[in-house]
């Protein structure tokens, strides 16, 4: 059953999640909480940008396409035959151009960034996450 709370909750949930230091959700329910917070937030954006930092080129398709289906956007992608699948990988969505770049990575962290533009509500302007890769799944 989904829990109804306004922007000012929603930001305070994702700013839990922002920092340095990654946090993941401790229960089904956390996990819920900060997954309707990221929509709720994302609904009011005049755009965002996704930033994924995966293991390989599946994990980081998947939960590409797990957060743009969270997110309520009407295109999903897969991986091209001639890119390696099993280096870790940067996936770069942008939102506004409905486009997406993919990138070798070659740091620790694994996780999901999102950066919302709204140029009508600047409160929640900025870059959010350390986001779980299994968020929307």
């Amino acid at each position: 059953m989904p829990m109804t709370f306004n922007l000012n909750q929603a930001l305070n949930i994702l700013k839990q999640y922002s920092g340095v230091e990654p946090k993941y959700p401790d229960s089904n329910q956390e996990k819920q909480q900060l997954s309707q917070g990221v929509k709720l937030i994302a609904d009011q954006a005049d755009s965002i940008n996704i930033g994924i930092c995966a293991s390989n080129l599946q994990e980081g398709f998947d939960t590409l396409n797990t957060y743009l289906k969270g997110l309520d956007y009407p295109v999903s992608f897969e991986m091209s035959a001639t890119q390696s699948k099993t280096n870790p990988v940067y996936i770069k969505f942008n939102g506004e151009k409905m486009f997406h770049t993919v990138s070798q990575y070659s740091g620790e962290y694994r996780g999901v960034l999102i950066t919302i533009f709204a140029y009508t509500n600047e409160e929640i302007m900025g870059t959010y996450g350390h986001l779980p890769l299994d968020l929307f799944s």
